[in-house]
């Protein structure tokens, strides 16, 4: 069951739910997401852009989704060639049946449990990753039985677990992690574009909208955190 346990592997459609997915699934959405914008893999061509925001931010996307399927891949996969290493590896990264599913909905704040992949922001899909590391990174290997009794599972699991340790401060650092990054690309663009910024009080979450009265170009932007709103 674990013989492969690459993101190639696990099948993927944008129809399904994040709050169901693994790690693994999670890298293999960066990856369609990727080839969608980068016209690369099963895509023929480089996803259309509507307006001027889109067109600013989809390279950065494609940039910042490679670093994260490099780095995944790096740390996960590259030397991962034992068999008990890749049964722990791939269970824990993609699932008890290393299908990319975990066995229930897992909540993480900001973020509906129903949420499609198609319409998750790109912040939020950052959030989720996180949670998903920060999980395996705080288990206590000595409270599960087979690795308690067995030091090289045991050590295998360690290894696991530094992984992703490395791989949470190459997100979340607050010097020159993914996130601070990609905030600060999003702020630049949305400065150069005349973007203003605006809390709802539903959410601390930043909503855009366009300082126009006109709303032609203000449709929703997909595959991002920073949404530009009709105006309402």
């Amino acid at each position: 069951m674990f013989e492969d346990i690459t993101i190639e592997h696990l099948k993927f459609n944008e129809n399904y739910k994040i709050g169901i997915g693994s790690t693994g699934q999670l890298i293999r959405y960066f990856k369609d997401l990727h080839d969608n914008l980068n016209g690369e893999g099963a895509f023929k061509e480089k996803k259309k852009t509507r307006n001027k925001y889109q067109e600013m931010i989809y390279p950065e996307l494609v940039k910042i989704t490679k670093r994260i399927i490099d780095k995944y891949e790096t740390l996960f996969l590259k030397d991962t060639t034992d068999p008990i290493q890749k049964k722990i590896y791939g269970y824990n990264l993609n699932g008890y049946t290393n299908a990319g599913m975990l066995s229930h909905y897992v909540y993480v704040r900001g973020v509906r449990l129903g949420t499609l992949y198609k319409n998750v922001f790109f912040g939020h899909s950052l959030n989720v990753l996180l949670q998903r590391l920060n999980h395996i990174e705080k288990l206590d290997p000595s409270k599960l039985g087979e690795f308690a009794r067995d030091t090289t599972k045991l050590e295998m699991f360690k290894k696991l677990q530094e992984g992703c340790t490395e791989f949470i401060k190459f997100i979340s650092d607050p010097t020159d992690g993914i996130y601070v990054y990609w905030n600060k690309t999003v702020n630049s663009i949305k400065d150069e574009l005349g973007i203003k910024p605006r809390y709802t009080k539903y959410t601390k979450d930043m909503k855009d909208i366009k300082d126009t009265k006109d709303t032609k170009d203000t449709e929703e932007v997909k595959l991002s955190d920073d949404i530009i709103e009709k105006s309402k």
